[in-house]
């Protein structure tokens, strides 16, 4: 197996006046460079290693492992996908690496904003960004333009997919497709209303997702973007619902 970094700092390209523009309006930014798609391939890369461990670890033989290791990323995760009885989502930690199987709705995300599963900090972002092809059967992430101007909204405990999800949600027809290339990632405002879309394809959706706080606004230094919701979290979910 052949890996080689491909990211450099160098490649990052700086912000347009437009693109700021954009985003303090939007709420979110699809930045376009050819820093995302060395960092993904990176990403990528990191995946598909510790996939091939696993694997191997589970008993299959090493001519499975270097065959697997030829085939391009998605058909690696097409051959996990017919391999796995386990309809669980993957481990979380920083980034997160979210897995999203075709017709299992309890993982998914209801309209929501971030801020519920942080409120730790005003100012933050998150970023987005798939690993694997997405077409329009596997759910595009719906978002609604303008929505973080609104600040928190209302929200209640859900028994359906989500463990929160709006009180009241916009019309189908504020949503947009987000719909990205290789060399594109998704920022987006903590404040800004989206979901999840439902996989109807025949493979898994991968998306990776990393949240940037501001320390100089951040309440306390917790950390709060973690695979089980931490007590700090769970205390200020609790003190909103009671108001």
């Amino acid at each position: 197996m052949t890996y080689t970094q491909q990211f450099s700092p160098s490649l990052i390209r700086p912000l347009t006046a437009d693109e700021e523009a954009s985003y303090k309006k939007n709420g979110f930014l699809i930045y376009k460079s050819e820093a995302v798609r060395a960092y993904r391939n990176d990403v990528i890369e990191d995946v598909r290693k510790i996939s091939l461990r696993l694997i191997a670890h589970l008993g299959h033989s090493e001519k499975t492992v270097h065959e697997l290791d030829a085939l391009p990323f998605d058909d690696l995760v097409l051959w996990c996908q017919k391999h796995d009885d386990e309809q669980t989502p993957a481990a979380v930690t920083v980034p997160a690496i979210r897995v999203d199987r075709p017709f299992v709705k309890k993982f998914m995300t209801l309209p929501h904003q971030d801020y519920w599963y942080s409120m730790v900090c005003d100012n933050s972002v998150v970023i987005w960004c798939a690993l694997t092809k997405i077409i329009r059967e596997m759910g595009y992430l719906g978002a609604v333009p303008g929505s973080h101007t609104n600040g928190i909204l209302p929200f209640m405990t859900s028994d359906q997919g989500a463990t929160f999800s709006l009180k009241n949600d916009y019309p189908p027809e504020k949503y947009i497709d987000v719909i990205l290339e290789d060399d594109e990632i998704l920022i987006f405002n903590q404040y800004l209303v989206h979901k999840s879309g439902y996989n109807e394809g025949d493979r898994p959706r991968i998306t990776m997702q990393v949240r940037y706080n501001d320390l100089e606004t951040m309440d306390e230094l917790v950390q709060t973007f973690e695979g089980v919701t931490s007590k700090y979290v769970t205390k200020r979910q609790n003190e909103y619902l009671s108001k």
